[in-house]
């Protein structure tokens, strides 16, 4: 029963770290968002790229944990995605 206890509260951690994770990547997303539509010339395609990958794994976790709030960064998302594709 104990190892059973430390078991959950393992896995409790685990998915709280996992989630504040998760949380940091949409933090990051909405920031990068507010800096491409304040000054839309200054973002290089590196920029563009490491935020792209944070958001593939935003939308992974929000895909494989429907319980999570992830309306939070849709239109942000959809912003960059698009801000993206007309410049590279």
């Amino acid at each position: 029963e104990e190892i059973n206890s430390l078991n959950q509260k393992l896995d409790d951690h685990i998915a709280e770290n996992e989630q504040e994770k998760i949380n940091e990547c949409r933090r990051r997303i909405l920031t990068f968002n507010d800096k491409v539509i304040a000054n839309y010339d200054k973002i290089t395609k590196e920029r563009y790229d490491n935020i792209l990958e944070d958001i593939d794994l935003y939308e992974r976790y929000c895909s494989e944990h429907p319980e999570y709030p992830n309306n939070k960064a849709k239109l942000a998302i959809q912003n960059l995605k698009d801000d993206y594709k007309e410049r590279y």
